[in-house]
């Protein structure tokens, strides 16, 4: 599946990376809503879906560009190894099953302990949840990624993967991290109003646009 976002790591900053994080804490929280059941589809029409998932098995936070990380990402164009199944103080390998129908409650994931710097982005990743995955609905949805299941012009479907891909979400504004005690909380919410805008529900690649739109409509609020 095409990946989003190229996340990486600069192997000038892996020792600052893996040292003492001197009291930064920067929480991560999925915010609770409500999400439309019916929505906009393809040319024009509508579906009305059932409760339906993605799952997010990774939050890391990203440093801005410099020179040195624009260098690594052109020699070394792979999404990060720790994007998913190991936690490092910039990446919450936590997966997190998230609505995007109907009621979804607040989640908080965890609190990351990233060393100094400046932070432009989180890279979300989306992968398979397995059986200990936060907000778990049932066992059906281990192993996918996306489960979407509905009525489209009064045809039932159901479509979902177990592929990955990246999803970059930038700040407005840099996150300075520089003294000892900073703390901050990323809160991420969930605009779908648009999302499945070009969805045709009956074509193969039907489960690869659905999370291209997801990703579309994550918004991100730093406090």
């Amino acid at each position: 599946m095409r990946a989003l976002v190229l996340t990486f790591v600069v192997v000038a900053f892996a020792c600052a990376a893996e040292g003492d994080s001197n009291g930064i804490g920067v929480r991560v929280v999925v915010q609770g809503q409500t999400m439309p059941q019916s929505v906009a589809a393809n040319g024009g029409t509508s579906a009305v879906l059932d409760p339906s998932y993605l799952t997010i098995v990774g939050f890391t936070l990203e440093p801005c560009d410099s020179v040195a990380r624009m260098f690594w990402r052109a020699v070394s164009p792979l999404p990060s190894a720790l994007a998913h199944g190991e936690s490092s103080p910039t990446n919450l390998a936590v997966p997190v099953v998230i609505a995007i129908a109907g009621p979804r409650a607040t989640i908080d994931v965890g609190t990351l302990e990233p060393p100094p710097d400046r932070y432009c982005s989180m890279n979300l990743a989306v992968g398979a949840a397995d059986d200990d995955a936060v907000r778990l609905p049932d066992g059906d949805m281990v192993g996918r990624s996306l489960r979407v299941t509905g009525e489209h012009d009064g045809v039932p479907f159901s479509i979902s993967s177990a592929g990955g891909d990246h999803v970059r979400v930038s700040f407005a504004s840099p996150l300075e991290l520089r003294s000892a005690d900073a703390t901050a909380t990323v809160t991420f919410s969930l605009d779908t109003s648009s999302a499945f805008d070009t969805v045709d529900f009956d074509a193969v690649t039907a489960a690869a646009d659905i999370i291209d739109g997801l990703a579309a409509g994550f918004r991100v609020a730093v406090q």
